[in-house]
């Protein structure tokens, strides 16, 4: 069964081939049971790195707030954001605040926070998670639409947040981009494929050749002397005499997941666009400051 067929770009912007998933019903059946939500895409080593490493970028800069007078450009940098920059007065810190909403902008398409107020003035910047988040489309006249913000099922008013819209929005609340909203599927066969990959890696394959019988308790042990060979801190395991070993190679079943794991998370390098040698550190200043820019 054809899971889905993509074409992504490149980091140079060159198409790379079309790649079609074939998997069996079974696995396209827990495709479905696949809730994808932050933790589902966080729990995704490649996605994780690249989503800290643009949030953690873009939550250490300071901001600053300009106004053109004349023909000069002012900085006029304000108590505003001193909440921003320094001490947001809600229960998280400011850099926080920002890094959540960079992360829920690109994995939701939509961030949010909500700015308290006095009058007019601004006392505190407040992290809202997405989850929370509805919007309702009440529109009659089509001209003159009407959407609400609803936030734990209360209506709010949308002037009183910073709202955050990723890749475009139909009704100025919500945004429609963001990886759960473009690139779900690959996201779910990039979670079922690492957890099958763990169990590829850590459960070898062996047939134990025994000339005599065993009692169940010295099978036993010898089950659980040649599962500790694959501990990282195993030492060496002596058999008696009559009594061998033969590792038995992956099934083709095994090497079709080893594969299909790898051509996911080639794809996925594309997803955000942040080369590997970036994250790992291993890049040239060039290409560092290429990828910031872009």
């Amino acid at each position: 069964m054809k899971i889905f067929n993509r074409s992504l770009k490149s980091e140079a912007g060159e198409a790379t081939p079309k790649m079609e998933y074939m998997d069996s019903a079974f696995v396209a059946a827990l495709l479905g049971q696949v809730v994808v939500t932050r933790e589902t895409v966080m729990s995704i080593p490649i996605l994780k790195r690249s989503i800290n490493f643009i949030a953690d970028t873009i939550s250490s800069l300071e901001w600053h707030l300009y106004e053109k007078e004349n023909s000069n450009i002012i900085d006029r940098c304000d108590y505003r954001t001193d909440l921003l920059n320094k001490e947001s007065n809600s229960n998280i810190k400011s850099s926080d605040i920002i890094k959540n909403m960079i992360i829920d902008y690109l994995i939701y398409g939509s961030a949010y926070a909500n700015t308290k107020k006095r009058l007019n003035h601004i006392e505190a910047i407040q992290y809202v998670n997405p989850d929370y988040v509805s919007t309702s489309n009440l529109t009659i006249d089509h001209l003159n639409p009407v959407h609400n913000l609803y936030v734990d099922g209360r209506e709010v008013n949308p002037y009183d947040y910073i709202i955050l819209m990723n890749g475009g929005t139909n009704d100025g609340l919500q945004g429609l981009g963001g990886i759960i909203n473009t690139d779900r599927e690959l996201v779910e066969l990039a979670f079922l494929t690492s957890r099958t990959m763990k169990n590829i890696t850590n459960c070898s394959k062996s047939v134990v050749n025994v000339d005599k019988q065993l009692t169940e308790k010295a099978l036993a042990k010898l089950r659980a002397d040649i599962k500790s060979l694959s501990d990282a801190d195993a030492g060496t395991l002596v058999l008696n005499k009559g009594v061998s070993i033969s590792e038995v190679g992956r099934s083709s079943v095994d090497n079709q997941f080893v594969q299909m794991y790898e051509q996911i998370q080639k794809q996925l390098t594309y997803v955000l666009g942040i080369p590997l040698s970036v994250l790992d550190g291993t890049c040239s200043d060039e290409v560092y400051n290429q990828t910031i820019k872009r």
